[in-house]
């Protein structure tokens, strides 16, 4: 899917130079999985919390699409 977007060419160079990626493309894809990354964790630490309080108990394993969907 192609894209066009106003993004601050700073930032691309800087992404591009600190990743060492070769294309724009290469420096905003791996930012965008990073975000990803980042934001799984964040659920994950959440529900953590609320487990170790005590204000969810889980009835067994469960998996991060769960999580994520109830975070919807």
């Amino acid at each position: 899917m192609a894209t066009n977007r106003a993004i601050d060419d700073r930032l691309i160079e800087d992404a591009k130079r600190i990743g060492r990626h070769k294309t724009k493309k290469e420096a905003v894809t791996a930012a965008l999985e990073e975000y990803v990354r980042r934001r799984e964790q964040l659920v994950v630490a959440q529900w953590s919390e609320l487990v170790r309080e005590g204000r969810v108990q889980l009835m067994g394993p469960i998996r991060l699409h769960r999580l994520l969907a109830a975070k919807r």
